[in-house]
């Protein structure tokens, strides 16, 4: 299991200064369960705040929460792999779909 939350506090933006949040919020929630010794599936949501005020984008100026969900593939004792897939939990706040392959390895 793992967790994380946290402010954002931003300096003046270039583009708009007057329209940016001086602080912003997010946060993360994952679970992890094991299947066999070498696979596992996985699980996360994502939240942060939106980053300007009065947008007319929402993915600047909306609040965001993708779900992301996955398996974890133990390939050696030092070597491993996660395949997963996020998804737009808000309309329109993040992209649609995005496929993650990840390659890791433990020094």
């Amino acid at each position: 299991m793992t967790a994380a939350i946290g402010l954002m506090v931003m300096g003046d933006g270039d583009p708009v200064p007057h329209k940016q949040n001086r602080v912003a919020g997010w946060g993360h929630f994952g679970l992890s369960y094991p299947l066999t010794d070498a696979w596992a599936v996985k699980g996360q949501p994502d939240y942060h705040y939106g980053q300007l005020i009065d947008s007319c984008r929402s993915a600047l100026g909306g609040e965001a929460l993708q779900g992301t969900v996955g398996l974890s593939w133990q390939v050696t004792p030092r070597f491993w792999s996660d395949f997963a897939m996020v998804e737009d939990l808000t309309a329109d706040s993040t992209s649609d779909v995005m496929l993650q392959l990840l390659i890791g390895t433990k020094f």
